[in-house]
Protein backbone atom coordinates (compact mmCIF):
# COMPACT_ATOMS: atom_id res chain seq x y z
CA UNK A 1 0.00 0.00 0.00
CA UNK A 2 2.83 2.38 0.85
CA UNK A 3 4.40 1.85 -2.56
CA UNK A 4 1.14 2.83 -4.23
CA UNK A 5 0.63 5.95 -2.09
CA UNK A 6 4.27 6.94 -2.64
CA UNK A 7 3.73 6.64 -6.39
CA UNK A 8 0.73 8.98 -6.12
CA UNK A 9 2.82 11.51 -4.20
CA UNK A 10 5.51 11.33 -6.89
CA UNK A 11 2.86 11.78 -9.58
CA UNK A 12 1.47 14.85 -7.79
CA UNK A 13 4.95 16.31 -7.43
CA UNK A 14 5.81 15.78 -11.09
CA UNK A 15 2.44 17.12 -12.21
CA UNK A 16 3.11 20.32 -10.28
CA UNK A 17 6.44 20.76 -12.11
CA UNK A 18 5.76 19.66 -15.68
CA UNK A 19 3.27 18.10 -18.08
CA UNK A 20 2.40 14.58 -17.04
CA UNK A 21 0.33 12.01 -18.85
CA UNK A 22 -1.29 9.47 -16.56
CA UNK A 23 -1.99 5.98 -17.85
CA UNK A 24 -3.50 3.55 -15.41
CA UNK A 25 -2.01 0.07 -15.46
CA UNK A 26 -5.43 -1.48 -16.03
CA UNK A 27 -6.01 0.73 -19.07
CA UNK A 28 -2.62 -0.17 -20.50
CA UNK A 29 -3.36 -3.87 -20.07
CA UNK A 30 -7.02 -3.98 -21.08
CA UNK A 31 -6.88 -1.36 -23.89
CA UNK A 32 -3.26 -1.55 -24.92
CA UNK A 33 -3.46 0.10 -28.34
CA UNK A 34 -5.65 2.94 -27.07
CA UNK A 35 -3.27 3.57 -24.15
CA UNK A 36 -0.19 3.43 -26.38
CA UNK A 37 -1.83 5.80 -28.85
CA UNK A 38 -2.54 8.28 -26.06
CA UNK A 39 1.08 8.03 -24.91
CA UNK A 40 2.31 8.58 -28.47
CA UNK A 41 0.06 11.61 -28.84
CA UNK A 42 1.29 13.05 -25.54
CA UNK A 43 4.94 12.54 -26.53
CA UNK A 44 4.21 13.80 -30.04
CA UNK A 45 5.70 10.73 -31.65
CA UNK A 46 4.29 8.50 -34.33
CA UNK A 47 2.35 5.51 -33.08
CA UNK A 48 3.64 2.16 -34.32
CA UNK A 49 1.76 -1.10 -34.10
CA UNK A 50 5.12 -2.59 -33.06
CA UNK A 51 4.74 -0.91 -29.66
CA UNK A 52 2.57 -3.73 -28.40
CA UNK A 53 5.25 -6.24 -29.42
CA UNK A 54 7.81 -4.67 -27.09
CA UNK A 55 8.55 -8.05 -25.51
CA UNK A 56 10.18 -9.21 -28.73
CA UNK A 57 12.73 -6.40 -28.49
CA UNK A 58 13.71 -6.39 -24.81
CA UNK A 59 17.50 -6.51 -24.67
CA UNK A 60 18.89 -9.64 -23.10
CA UNK A 61 20.86 -7.97 -20.33
CA UNK A 62 21.55 -9.04 -16.77
CA UNK A 63 19.40 -6.31 -15.21
CA UNK A 64 16.30 -8.06 -16.58
CA UNK A 65 16.98 -11.46 -15.00
CA UNK A 66 15.03 -11.01 -11.76
CA UNK A 67 11.77 -12.87 -11.15
CA UNK A 68 9.64 -9.72 -11.42
CA UNK A 69 11.05 -9.09 -14.93
CA UNK A 70 9.77 -12.39 -16.33
CA UNK A 71 6.75 -10.78 -18.01
CA UNK A 72 8.95 -8.35 -19.95
CA UNK A 73 9.62 -11.17 -22.39
CA UNK A 74 5.95 -12.08 -22.92
CA UNK A 75 2.91 -10.44 -24.51
CA UNK A 76 0.75 -8.26 -22.29
CA UNK A 77 -1.82 -10.20 -20.30
CA UNK A 78 -4.37 -9.31 -17.66
CA UNK A 79 -3.53 -12.03 -15.13
CA UNK A 80 -2.21 -9.64 -12.49
CA UNK A 81 -5.19 -7.26 -12.52
CA UNK A 82 -7.16 -7.67 -9.30
CA UNK A 83 -4.69 -10.23 -7.98
CA UNK A 84 -4.59 -8.47 -4.62
CA UNK A 85 -8.17 -9.61 -3.97
CA UNK A 86 -7.05 -13.24 -4.16
CA UNK A 87 -3.95 -12.72 -2.02
CA UNK A 88 -5.40 -10.67 0.84
CA UNK A 89 -8.11 -11.80 3.21
CA UNK A 90 -11.29 -9.75 3.75
CA UNK A 91 -9.94 -7.94 6.82
CA UNK A 92 -6.78 -6.89 4.98
CA UNK A 93 -8.81 -5.75 1.97
CA UNK A 94 -11.11 -3.65 4.16
CA UNK A 95 -8.15 -2.05 5.93
CA UNK A 96 -6.49 -1.14 2.65
CA UNK A 97 -9.70 0.16 1.13
CA UNK A 98 -10.32 2.36 4.17
CA UNK A 99 -6.92 3.95 3.66
CA UNK A 100 -6.87 4.40 -0.12
CA UNK A 101 -10.53 4.89 -1.11
CA UNK A 102 -10.11 8.66 -1.62
CA UNK A 103 -7.18 8.03 -3.97
CA UNK A 104 -9.07 5.34 -5.85
CA UNK A 105 -11.99 7.72 -6.36
CA UNK A 106 -9.65 10.49 -7.45
CA UNK A 107 -8.33 8.28 -10.25
CA UNK A 108 -11.76 6.91 -11.20
CA UNK A 109 -11.34 3.41 -9.88
CA UNK A 110 -14.50 1.50 -9.05
CA UNK A 111 -14.95 0.85 -5.35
Amino acid sequence: MRQWTDAIKQYDYLKSKTDVHLVKYEDLIMNTNKALLSISDFLEIEFHRDFENFYQKVPDVSQYKKEFHRKLFKPIDSSSIGQWENILDTTEQELIMSKISPLLQRFNYEL
